[in-house]
């Protein structure tokens, strides 16, 4: 019993002496590493809608951008150039650390890669495509997320009066407004060029954003009736639904613009 109480010892003390040529404690050794553990920014920072308007590419007019970081790891990037375009590219995003986020998007000669520094509401691009989106930096405000508001969402309509225009006015061409609920987005004919832009809507009220149009020169009644449709959509706060006539209101309650149901779409 004595000669196997030596052997056992004698193997207990293999893993120590190793343990302390190579500058190490027999505790030590007996403990295993732990994994290194890696940064992760916690979701509500980041995921959400960021949003950005640049020039466009060729040098005449704005693009608008809107990079959506979904919470399951997705990344959509949209540039819609009004009236000639909308690209969307689709990949991961993935944390870098508590203020930096890494993007990837597209494959291929398309695929595209970001890194952006999250500082409070905006995403600045600390590596991108320069030659694509300009020298002079890339950085996206938080967009606020937009709450459902039926029965407007997929509707189409036809302007019938603005406030201050005659019929004769609106004869030559009425202004349009599509709402595309999929995308809390609106678009339409302001009586000369194409708009687009985002808008929000809960209960009665309805609220647009900053609208992006082409830039076609058009004459008189056109323009008159283009500038007072793009100032409706300005000052619009709430609006009332009655047997196919949309009302547009300002918030006084003033009217500001009617419309007729065309389609839904």
């Amino acid at each position: 019993m004595r000669a196997i109480a030596k052997r056992w010892t004698r193997w207990m003390m293999v893993p120590a002496a190793l343990g302390m040529m190579h500058g190490v404690s027999a505790a030590q050794a007996r403990t295993p590493t732990p994994a290194p553990t890696r940064m992760v920014a916690p979701d509500s920072l980041v995921a959400g809608r960021w949003r950005a308007m640049l020039p466009a590419g060729s040098g005449a007019g704005r693009r608008e951008v809107t990079l959506e970081l979904a919470r399951d790891g997705g990344a959509t990037l949209t540039t819609i150039v009004p009236g000639r375009s909308t690209v969307r590219a689709r990949g991961r995003w993935d944390a870098v650390s508590r203020t930096r986020v890494g993007v990837d998007l597209g494959t291929g000669r398309s695929a595209e890669h970001f890194v952006f520094r999250r500082d409070g509401e905006t995403l600045r691009a600390l590596e991108y495509d320069r030659a694509r989106w300009g020298s002079a930096g890339l950085a996206l405000r938080r967009a606020p997320a937009p709450v459902p508001g039926p029965p407007l969402n997929g509707s189409r309509w036809t302007v019938q009066s603005i406030a201050g225009l005659t019929t004769a006015d609106l004869a030559r061409r009425r202004p349009t407004l599509d709402f595309v609920g999929s995308e809390w987005r609106v678009s339409g004919n302001a009586a000369c060029n194409r708009y687009n832009g985002g808008y929000a809507s809960t209960g009665s009220s309805l609220t647009f954003g900053e609208m992006a149009s082409t830039r076609m020169a058009c004459p008189a009644p056109r323009n008159t009736v283009e500038r007072a449709w793009l100032d409706v959509l300005r000052r619009t706060a709430r609006y009332e639904i009655t047997r196919g006539i949309l009302v547009l209101r300002d918030t006084g309650g003033r009217e500001l613009a009617r419309l007729r149901i065309s389609m839904a779409i």
